[in-house]
């Protein structure tokens, strides 16, 4: 498993980052929600669309469920680490996003 660098600049709440999984391009956008005390993902393809969004980043399970979009990566991409993600800066450090390539998750 690759795990990817997602830890927030200090002080940021909101921000988008480019990864290339499996030769393919995609875009995670990552918000802080301090009512709901959690990080929430949105996918967007290579053109910037959206794929997925509104996907709180719990440890566990695959983060984009709904792979019926052809253009996102065929492995899995999944939140691990502790359950605790109360606080902005725990993500990147407690808690982190990696990616199973289809490979692995084949295995």
């Amino acid at each position: 498993m690759r795990l990817l660098d997602v830890t927030p600049e200090p002080g940021r709440r909101a921000y988008r980052r480019t990864y290339t999984l499996d030769d393919v391009e995609v875009s995670l956008g990552f918000r802080w929600h301090p009512r709901l005390s959690g990080w929430y993902l949105t996918v967007y393809d290579a053109d910037g669309v959206e794929v997925s969004t509104g996907r709180r980043l719990e440890p566990g399970g695959d983060l984009i469920p709904d792979r019926t979009a052809g253009t996102l990566p065929p492995g899995r991409l999944v939140c691990v680490g502790s359950i605790d993600l109360t606080r902005p800066e725990y993500l990147g450090t407690v808690v982190q996003v990696g990616y199973l390539t289809l490979a692995e998750v084949s295995a």
